[in-house]
């Protein structure tokens, strides 16, 4: 967790940020080396040092030097504070052997990668981040059409005319929702969802191109008399004009196009919950109670 949480700022801050480490060496190191630091440093536990032992089982002798044990390295459950030497179970590899993941991931991995990987992440959310906002103006439209106050207060008055208790009451309902909702197919407890389709994309510059487009055109129509300069000039305010008005047609079409599937998303949650509540009070009025 420490070493994605290093690699998650570093996306943020870059080469730019760096700190101390190890503390009081008074070499930096950036967020990604740091990182990696930690990681060798889990990794030197199992592997041999300049002496050719590895620390990971410390003054066990016969895995340190008997051919037959000495590569077949063991994960085990803790490590001597001092020495690194593993104590308790040693098939720990759930998650002492994600040392190999570490090992295998500062591998291949570089600074380089790491920056470009981000910048395409931040780029695929902050993508997902407009469709979640566009998903959610779709809802609010849908519930400002539904109107949440009016459609809680249609839900149905229950009675119990033959003096059903408390208890019986709420354990019929329980059963009368469940049936409602297999016969419709329709959970009123669920939050209606806005399936509304993405608007189409909108050309912006539409102002800009027409103006260009404009330009072009109307230097050449001049060029035949002589006012190539007037004829753009004059191409350029038109083109532009008419560029505006089209980009601002299509947004205009754009809205209207996700009004109208919010409306009809409204009528359709209405008909379903009409639909329910018919069953949900014939269940109940089969029961003895009073559904108005």
């Amino acid at each position: 967790m420490i070493i994605r949480g290093l690699l998650s700022f570093y996306l943020y801050y870059g080469d730019a940020f760096k700190i101390e480490c190890p503390t009081g060496s008074g070499r930096m190191m950036n967020l990604f080396e740091v990182a990696k630091e930690i990681a060798d440093r889990l990794a030197r536990i199992f592997l041999r040092d300049e002496r050719g032992r590895r620390p990971v089982y410390g003054g066990a002798e016969k895995f340190q030097s008997d051919p037959h044990w000495r590569d077949n390295i063991l994960f085990y459950e803790y490590f001597h504070g001092d020495n690194s030497a593993g104590l308790g179970a040693s098939h720990q590899t759930g998650w002492t052997g994600v040392v190999a993941k570490l090992i295998q991931l500062f591998g291949f991995l570089d600074p380089k990668k790491v920056l470009e990987a981000g910048r395409g992440r931040r780029r695929v959310r902050k993508e997902r981040m407009m469709d979640r906002v566009f998903k959610v103006a779709i809802f609010v439209a849908v519930m400002l059409v539904m109107g949440i106050g009016a459609g809680l207060a249609q839900d149905p008055i229950v009675y119990p005319a033959k003096g059903q208790n408390q208890q019986q009451m709420d354990k019929d309902k329980a059963e009368c929702y469940g049936w409602a909702k297999q016969q419709t197919g329709f959970d009123p407890m669920q939050a209606p969802k806005a399936s509304a389709p993405p608007p189409p994309p909108q050309q912006k510059g539409g102002a800009v191109r027409g103006a260009a487009g404009g330009a072009l055109v109307g230097a050449a129509v001049g060029s035949f008399s002589g006012e190539a300069g007037k004829g753009a000039a004059a191409g350029a305010a038109a083109g532009g004009l008419v560029g505006g008005m089209r980009q601002a047609d299509q947004n205009k079409k754009a809205a209207a196009a996700q009004q109208q599937a919010a409306e009809q998303q409204a009528a359709e949650y209405n008909q379903k919950r009409s639909t329910y509540n018919r069953a949900y009070g014939a269940c109940l009025e089969g029961r003895g109670y009073t559904v108005k």
